[in-house]
């Protein structure tokens, strides 16, 4: 098996089921996502497959949602955002967000335990596929990842 194939079978094998949060009285939606300690998974994907820029057109999109929220105000006459400030005060909220907040705001509780529980949720799915298969080496492995995580 190639490397390509190797990372992206690695991939497959890290998908965790999430769900969107309710709004509205609306159900949510169910969808399988990459845990965030996978991401590196993506640029070495995309790097063996070629597509390093397209890599990093999605990422810089994904930031870029955040510099557009920083840039827009929370409206209380209707529902989401909206464009109300100056040109040079969405740079200066952009400029602050990336100065002030990026990788520097401590992660609040509620993150870390969302983001624990997407990891305990993909090593109990590997540890049950490891059961399944009777593989003991796999199901030691995990079950010692899923002590530390939980430790």
């Amino acid at each position: 098996m190639n490397k390509e194939t190797k990372i992206a079978y690695e991939l497959c094998d890290s998908l965790v089921l999430t769900e969107t949060k309710a709004k509205g009285g609306k159900a949510p939606i169910a969808y399988y996502s990459i845990p965030a300690k996978d991401v590196e998974l993506i640029e070495q994907l995309a790097d063996e497959r070629g597509k390093h820029n397209e890599y990093q057109e999605r990422v810089a999109m994904a930031y870029n949602v955040l510099l557009k929220t920083a840039q827009t105000v929370q409206s209380s006459l209707h529902e989401g955002r909206s464009d109300t400030l100056s040109d040079v005060e969405k740079r200066d909220r952009a400029q602050k967000l990336i100065t002030e907040r990026w990788f520097l705001v401590a992660e609040s509780e509620a993150t870390k335990t969302k983001r624990q529980m997407t990891d305990a949720k993909s090593i109990v799915a590997k540890l049950q596929e490891a059961t399944k298969a009777g593989n003991a080496e796999d199901i030691a492995s995990l079950n010692a990842q899923l002590i530390a995580l939980m430790g």
